[in-house]
């Protein structure tokens, strides 16, 4: 701390020239009683005083200006504490943010809430690799995406490079960082280096930054992975029951507001209890993934496909009328029959019993469960391999056409029973 300011040296002067005053008459007699001592023992006494007082001037001087060059390296290294602190302050944020990440919507969002300001407004881009290619996550740039799509090709031939060796490169004025986790390369972040040479903070940030980012996305990736796995079976890849019960609700929700019908299918394997005892479990797996495989393909992708237990399986069709579903349930049956199974060099084929209804939310997803539910086991009593149609669906149906043709002046037709496909 400084004990004199420069708006002191005034005030110091005076007190000096007011001492010198005070003292004049002190300080008269001791230069005679130097002169005195001069003559007596013949020196040179004042001269060396002088010379004295000065070199304790210098002295003094020099210790000042060591004490300036000490304060304002500690102000300097303070003010870069302080400027670390607040860094560290950041990037402490950042990785919070980035460590509470559970989905890539939300990774994007704090990639934008809190990079631009650790990096002092730098134009940044993350960029992530999946199993269609490389994809842009998250870009500050304004031309982010015509810039993308013509530079993706080069990035991608650079990516796949840095499994050998993942460090940093450069290209097109950005600093790309690549993301390690687990020795693969899951993703780069690139940011605006238009300086020649790069600063030295920037390389430790951006390797920093690219760290944690690495972290966050396998956490996203394997929580997506978890989810899926709670969610879905992993044998046919369709939904789990509890699950397509959740959204059999909300289609039902969707359509007590949009008065939009939604159709139900449930079919089961015939007789695939046989086929385990007579082929195998594996070769029973083997039909079940590939069941599943074909719902995958039959079926749109907004449909409900789930494996709602053992060989039964449950469609969900929003928005679709009753007979779009007994058409859609036709197909599926008629593209179970088109499945066969091979054990011991012998093929032999499958067929399904299938059981359709349909509602415009007036019930439940358990009720509506269990009206397909009864409509598979009418299409098992009827002899396995047919489709047939909820009976109070069908007698609503009865009763519908009775009224209109009473309405129209002529007798009702009797109906007749659906065949067996």
């Amino acid at each position: 701390m400084r004990l004199l300011t420069r708006r002191d040296a005034p005030l110091a002067a005076a007190l000096i020239c007011a001492a010198l005053v005070v003292f004049q008459q002190s300080i008269g007699g001791l230069l005679a009683f130097a002169r005195q001592v001069e003559g007596s023992y013949r020196l040179e006494l004042l001269p060396g005083l002088v010379i004295l007082l000065v070199m304790l001037g210098f002295h003094e001087y020099g210790k000042f200006e060591e004490a300036k060059r000490v304060a304002a390296a500690a102000e300097t290294e303070a003010i870069h504490l302080r400027e670390r602190t607040h860094e560290l302050e950041q990037l402490s944020r950042c990785g919070q943010a980035l460590g509470r990440t559970l989905s890539f919507d939300a990774l994007r969002v704090a990639v934008w809430r809190h990079f631009p300001e650790l990096l002092g407004q730098r134009d940044t881009w993350l960029a992530l690799a999946g199993d269609g290619g490389w994809e842009m996550l998250a870009d500050t740039r304004p031309d982010s995406v015509s810039w993308w799509e013509s530079h993706v090709d080069e990035i991608a031939r650079v990516a796949d490079r840095l499994d050998v060796a993942p460090v940093p490169f450069d290209y097109q004025h950005h600093r790309c960082y690549p993301l390690v986790a687990h020795d693969a390369v899951v993703g780069i972040l690139g940011i605006a280096n238009p300086e020649a040479e790069i600063p030295l903070r920037l390389q430790q940030l951006g390797e920093t930054l690219a760290s944690l980012l690495a972290i966050a996305v396998h956490n996203v990736q394997l929580f997506a992975q978890i989810k899926s796995e709670s969610t879905r079976d992993p044998l046919t890849g369709c939904l789990r029951r509890a699950p397509a019960v959740e959204m059999l609700e909300t289609s039902l929700r969707r359509a007590r507001r949009s008065h939009a019908p939604v159709s139900a299918i449930m079919f089961d394997l015939d007789g695939f209890k046989q086929i385990n005892d007579e082929h195998g479990h594996q070769c029973g797996d083997r039909l079940l993934a590939e069941v599943g495989r074909l719902l995958n393909r039959q079926l749109r992708s907004s449909d409900g496909k789930c494996r709602y237990g053992g060989d039964e399986f449950l469609v969900i069709l929003p928005e679709t009328p009753a007979n779009g579903a007994r058409q859609v349930a036709d197909g599926l049956r008629a593209a179970v029959s088109g499945l066969a199974i091979t054990s011991r060099g012998q093929a032999s084929g499958v067929t399904a019993s299938v059981g359709v209804t349909t509602s415009e939310g007036t019930e439940d997803a358990e009720q509506m469960i269990a009206r397909v539910d009864a409509a598979l086991y009418a299409a098992k009593h009827a002899g396995r391999n047919c489709v047939r149609v909820d009976e109070t669906q069908t007698q609503a149906a009865m009763d519908a056409i009775a009224i209109s043709t009473e309405n129209a002046g002529a007798p009702p037709r009797s109906s007749t029973s659906r065949k067996c496909a």
